[in-house]
Order: C-alpha cells, then structure tokens, then sequence
C-alpha cells in the first residue's frame, strides 16, 4: 500500500525556502486528499484507484497520478520523478516525489 500521508519532496534548484514550504504544504494537502471529496472542485485529489493495485502497477497508476494532478493544481512545480522506499515489515510504500520549478505564470 502506497501511504499518501508521508510523502517526501525533493526539489531541485531555483526555489526559495518559503516557496518549498509553501509548495510543500499545498502538494501535501492535494495528495492526501481523494478525488470527489472535495464540494466546489470534484477533480481535486488523487483518484485512490492506485490503493487497490499492487507491486508495479501500484507505483504505475500513483505516479501517473501525481503528475496529472501536480500539473493541475500546482503550477510553480513540475513531478520529474518518483521514487519511493518500501518499509519492509509493513509492505508499505513511502513516495519520494522529484520536483523541478514548473510554468508558474510569472511570464506575463
């Protein structure tokens, strides 16, 4: 079982430290949340299909995931990888998500 409630980030370069506390928080919030419990924004969260899966496929539908919904809600961040680390006595999978600064709008 993948535990969305310990996820670790590990952002690459050109953050501030406010910015990864504050992206930190938000991405924590979207995906310990599940998709359709959310009143005004049904598409917020993760879709938590991946819980039923196992092994590789697991990882797979997660990861696909994040990466949408990242792309969705957050956009001063990009998901460039995701590892995770597995508890062995438990089964567990704990995310170890990537992250490189996105398209944040600042542009215009």
């Amino acid at each position: 079982m993948i535990n969305t409630e310990q996820v670790t980030f590990s952002f690459g370069e050109g953050f501030s430290k406010n910015e990864m506390q504050d992206i930190q928080r938000c991405l924590a919030f979207l995906y310990s949340t599940r998709a359709g419990t959310q009143a005004l924004d049904r598409e917020f969260g993760l879709d938590a299909e991946f819980l039923s899966r196992e092994g590789e496929l697991a990882k797979s539908s997660f990861t696909i995931e994040v990466i949408a919904k990242t792309d969705m809600y957050e956009p001063r961040a990009k998901v460039t990888g995701v590892d995770f680390v597995t508890d062995t006595d438990s089964g567990t999978l704990y995310p170890i998500i990537k992250l490189e600064r996105g398209d944040d709008g600042d542009e215009f």
